[in-house]
């Protein structure tokens, strides 16, 4: 008896040896992908062999659903597993959990139109938790990603382990990886960003990849000293929640160019509406070039001393019809462009399609004030304004267009005048003809074409190039 134990002793330390030093024989790593592919994922390893002090141990391990092989979920360095003997005797999945250390993690998204992306972590640290019902729990992963500390945690059942039936809500919903893009433009946007002090990123999150929309993610960054594309922030906090297909942005606030921007709405994705508002107190010129790719040379020309105040909300819902409808408000003070100053404009603005208008325009200038209202269509250039002036109009002629410079140049003002008026045309005044006006204006001690007046007033009217003059009056010292 003592010989056949010694012989089994010896036999399971040669066994023992064997597996540590040349890894499990092909038999075993076919049963060990065979329990991974009954957990509804399918594996790959390089090699597979037995640590004395870590148990099982795969090396450049690759993880993916059963149901799309060709679609890696996780790519890892080194993974140590961890196997239940109970599961093994109840003839379960026998593999408990998955253990990671100083590892990388590359999880690759879904392609948009620019192509896939890709979510690295380095220097991993977690235990992924193999439940009965074939989800994979995540227990506290940590990392480092694009300089980012990562601290993430959740649940995540693959199709292949889902027994959700198709509902007619679910119905709807598309079986491809399009539902998943927002991840892949998330992770898209996370590598624009590069960071002075590491900032936090805290995730968790509960998914179940046949309903994909009916997950809950909760996701929270805290950072100082970010670069993000061009832009250089102080701070940033970020707070964003996404359930039953609808992304919840509570909190997006940054601290930048001498200023602060908070985001704040929700975006349904599964019902394709949104209702997203924006408060701006920074420099406009850093902000602008991110959404308008040709706003280089407008941004030469302006010059802000203080930041301006913007006010913004963006919706789309059974209330505002098919279209989204743009609303906010536009508060600034000390600027100058194309070296006209202002000291405040103000203005109330609502897109709606095609056609801008514009309500409770205020604009104050050293020499007067201008206050109107208009509306402006972006598809055909049309424009249609109402104002009451005692601005200059000889300062304002770096901002006209040619035909009303030729008209306003050659007058002279001691005092601004008064004018009344209504003006429409077609910007950039391609057609000639099209621009319009009728105006009532009053003058005092101005001339025109080098000829002095004391007073000058008359109501005027331009039709497709027509000018019509009623109840001129004109005063000289004479």
């Amino acid at each position: 008896f003592v010989r056949l134990l010694m012989l089994v002793v010896l036999l399971l330390v040669l066994s023992l040896g064997y597996l540590h030093f040349y890894g499990f024989p092909d038999f075993l790593k076919e049963l060990l992908l065979g329990e991974l592919q009954r957990a509804g994922y399918a594996a790959q390893f390089t090699s597979i062999r037995l640590d004395v002090f870590r148990g099982v141990v795969a090396t450049d391990a690759t993880f993916a659903d059963a149901k799309t092989p060709d679609q890696p979920l996780a790519q890892i360095d080194e993974v140590e597993m961890q196997f239940s003997l109970k599961r093994l005797l109840n003839k379960q999945p026998f593999i408990r959990a998955i253990h990671i250390a100083n590892a990388v993690i590359a999880i690759p998204t879904p392609p948009d139109e620019n192509g896939p992306a890709k979510f690295t972590a380095k220097d991993a640290y977690a235990t992924f938790k193999f439940e009965d019902d074939g989800s994979i729990r995540v227990d506290r992963l940590t990392g480092v990603y694009c300089g980012i500390r990562l601290n993430v945690s959740g649940r995540i059942k693959p199709r292949s382990a889902s027994t959700t039936t198709t509902t007619p809500a679910t119905a709807k919903v598309p079986t491809g990886g399009g539902q998943f893009l927002f991840f892949t433009k998330a992770v898209r946007e996370l590598n624009q960003c590069q960071v002075t002090l590491p900032p936090q990123l805290d995730l968790d999150f509960d998914l179940d990849l046949a309903q994909p929309l009916a997950g809950h993610v909760v996701a929270k960054l805290r950072g100082n000293q970010l670069q993000y594309r061009s832009l250089q922030l102080v701070s940033a906090a970020v707070d964003i929640e996404m359930s039953g297909g609808a992304i919840e942005v509570r909190r997006c606030e940054a601290s930048l160019y001498g200023g602060e921007i908070d985001i704040h709405g929700r975006y349904d994705l599964a019902m394709g509406q949104f209702d997203m508002a924006l408060s701006s107190t920074t420099d406009p010129a850093a902000i602008v070039p991110l959404f308008i790719k040709n706003a280089g040379p407008i941004l030469r020309d302006l010059h802000v001393e203080e930041n301006p105040k913007i006010l913004a909300r963006y919706r789309l819902s059974p209330e505002t019809g098919s279209l989204p409808e743009l609303t906010g408000t536009v508060q600034a003070g000390g600027l100058a462009f194309r070296g006209v100053e202002f000291r405040s404009i103000k203005f109330a603005f609502e897109d709606r399609g095609p056609q801008i208008k514009f309500n409770g325009v205020e604009i104050v200038t050293p020499e007067g004030r201008l206050g109107g209202e208009g509306e402006y269509n972006i598809e055909s250039s049309d424009f249609a304004y109402e104002f009451d002036s005692t601005l200059d109009p000889t300062k304002l002629l770096p901002l006209m267009i040619s035909n009303v410079r030729q008209i306003v140049e050659p007058a002279w003002f001691e005092t601004p005048p008064h004018i009344i008026a209504k003006v429409s045309g077609e910007f950039p005044g391609v057609d000639p003809d099209a621009f319009a006006y009728d105006a009532q204006i009053d003058a005092h001690r101005c001339s025109y074409r080098g000829v002095g007046l004391e007073s000058a007033s008359a109501r005027l009217r331009l039709r497709e190039s027509r000018l019509d003059v009623r109840d001129l009056r004109l005063e000289r010292r004479e």
